[in-house]
């Protein structure tokens, strides 16, 4: 048999070998997950869980600003009682009497009353204050408290699963090739 007419055989020959070693891709997927976790000893994590609910509970209500008021309102009238007498006394130490004796007493009035006003308006705004104090306080303990962290990933990669296979393939239409421009040996150009 002429080497020419061979060719079709060898060709389909090392075609069906690249076949049975199949060239087809492999893709290979990794996945992973790593999962860091805080030992605490059983104290400590009482200890946190205790002040992370104090926090919680400060956090959840208003501050409670009633003493402060109330002591607050007292100080300023027991100061007014004071400039009462105070305006009193000057008044009858200098023999006045009267209707003019009444301007420094409603004088003093009048300033417990701006005092108490100014007082009361201050209230909210130091309540606030306070609250936004204890919400920095909760975020410097919050950000000490030891924490975990989970970290995935994942990625891919495709390879030849068979490298023969590949080979032969690319042999069989080399052969092929040259079997159809005459280029193998024994063959006539046409």
């Amino acid at each position: 048999m002429p080497m020419a007419a061979a060719i079709p055989l060898i060709t389909s020959g090392i075609g069906a070998l690249a076949g049975i070693f199949g060239n087809k891709s492999q893709t290979s997927k990794t996945q992973s997950t790593s999962t860091e976790t805080p030992n605490l000893l059983p104290g400590q994590q009482d200890f946190l869980s205790s002040i992370t609910g104090k926090y919680n509970t400060l956090l959840s209500q208003d501050p409670n600003m009633t003493g402060y008021q109330a002591q607050g309102q007292q100080t300023i009238n027991q100061n007014s009682a004071l400039a009462q007498k105070a305006a009193e006394n000057y008044a009858a130490s200098r023999g006045i009497s009267g209707p003019a004796a009444l301007t420094p007493q409603l004088m003093v009035d009048n300033s417990r009353i701006a005092q108490s006003s100014q007082f009361a308006n201050s209230i909210p705004l130091l309540a606030r204050q306070q609250m936004m104090q204890t919400l920095g306080q909760a975020g410097s303990f919050a950000a000490t408290v030891p924490h975990g962290s989970t970290t995935t990933g994942s990625g891919s990669q495709t390879t030849p699963s068979n490298m023969v296979a590949g080979g032969l393939g690319n042999l069989s239409s080399m052969l092929a090739y040259f079997a159809g421009k005459n280029m193998l040996p024994g063959q006539s150009a046409s």
